[in-house]
């Protein structure tokens, strides 16, 4: 910063002046003249938090009152990016073919500045995934569920990816599909053969 430093009359041009500062954070580093000149200081911020800092610095000369200069530093808090995470990153579950799958969720948190206004949106890629919340405003849950029904044996992995403007989350969902259990019936007649009845329907025998 800078102020101007005026002194009229009598002898004027010879006298001397200095200046004072009360605050650690500000340097003076023109702080003496002689005659008219220019007051000069700096202002160190460092380990300064947010806030309103105010000094006072006061120009002296002989023969006159003392004048004062105000310097006021206002800092603002540092922006903080904003952040998306998605939890868990990944979920599974194993199931017998034709058997239903459990519906389950996952969380959304947005951080940083604006985080709560934020809306953000998720969406999936495979048709056996069914979103049943998909979108939300500030931090949330996101919850699907799955139709198994129709899968064969074998595993199945579906993405879902959360946006929240230009950031995005992932969960890999995966299905683990087990080939069918066949059950068996059996009937053993006294002193006969006995006969069994499998799932599908198929009659053996056996001694």
């Amino acid at each position: 910063g800078a102020a101007t430093v005026s002194l009229a009359g009598d002898n004027s041009s010879t006298t001397a002046w200095t200046a004072g500062k009360r605050k650690s954070w500000t340097t003076l580093t023109t702080g003496s003249g002689t005659g008219s000149g220019t007051l000069g200081w700096s202002r160190s911020t460092a380990g300064l938090v947010a806030g309103t800092y105010v000094d006072t610095i006061t120009v002296s000369a002989s023969g006159v009152a003392s004048r004062t200069v105000i310097d006021s530093l206002i800092i603002t808090a540092a922006p903080i990016p904003m952040t998306l995470a998605v939890s868990p990153a990944s979920r599974k579950v194993t199931i017998e073919a034709g058997a239903t799958a459990a519906s389950t969720s996952g969380s959304v948190t947005l951080a940083g500045d604006g985080a709560n206004g934020t809306n953000w949106t998720a969406s999936k890629r495979k048709s056996w995934t069914t979103l049943t919340n998909a979108s939300g405003t500030g931090s949330g849950s996101l919850s699907w569920s799955r139709n198994t029904s129709a899968l064969a044996a074998g595993t199945y992995v579906d993405t879902i990816t959360v946006t929240a403007g230009s950031l995005t989350g992932r969960i890999l969902d995966s299905i683990v599909v087990t080939p069918r259990t066949a059950s068996v019936i059996a009937v053993r007649p006294k002193g006969k053969k006995s006969r069994y009845l499998t799932q599908s329907g198929t009659a053996s025998s056996f001694a």
